[in-house]
């Protein structure tokens, strides 16, 4: 019962902090980083295949996704530990809702790399919120961070900006 009410004193804690409008904190490309091997975030590129399946009578799209780090150095982004790069897409919310595959009681925030000259796959689903639409035009952003970012900063982290990653299915 203790871990209950102090479960409940830290989650009252966290949504009453204070926060301050202050400029957003991007994380800029600096030529220091070609030394701690930092790619750019234009040398990511973003490809999808949309796969439709049919599960319980609803109709979802099955997306299969590609991150590309197409530079000789590691790219590095702030997600979440429980498939947190599942929400990153700009789509037309009145058509579609992302239905993330894997539902977690307990998500972290981390830092994602990319290795240099690779990928980064995965798999995310999009429920149809009308059977006779197409997923098309679907947009990916990454929140770039180096790779000591303190995730635990939290005003650091309400100040990252996203960056849209280049299309290439388009």
């Amino acid at each position: 019962m203790k871990i209950h009410w102090l479960l409940l004193i830290l989650l009252i804690a966290s949504c009453s902090r204070k926060t301050s409008v202050n400029e957003p904190f991007a994380y800029n490309f600096k030529q220091k980083d070609l030394a701690l091997g930092i790619a750019p975030s234009d040398s990511l590129s973003f490809e999808y295949t949309v796969l439709d399946q049919i599960t319980d009578k609803e109709v979802t799209a099955l997306v299969v996704c590609t991150l590309k780090n197409e530079s000789s150095k590691p790219f590095y982004f702030h997600t979440w530990s429980c498939n947190g790069w599942e929400l990153n897409f700009d789509y037309d919310t009145s058509k579609f809702q992302v239905y993330p595959s894997i539902l977690c009681n307990v998500s972290r925030p981390i830092v994602k790399k990319i290795s240099a000259n690779s990928e980064f796959r995965f798999v995310s689903h999009f429920q149809r919120k009308d059977s006779t639409t197409e997923l098309t035009d679907l947009s990916y952003f990454v929140y770039p961070v180096s790779p000591d970012f303190n995730t635990n900063d939290l005003d650091k982290v309400n100040k990252l900006e996203k960056v849209v990653v280049k299309n290439k299915t388009r």
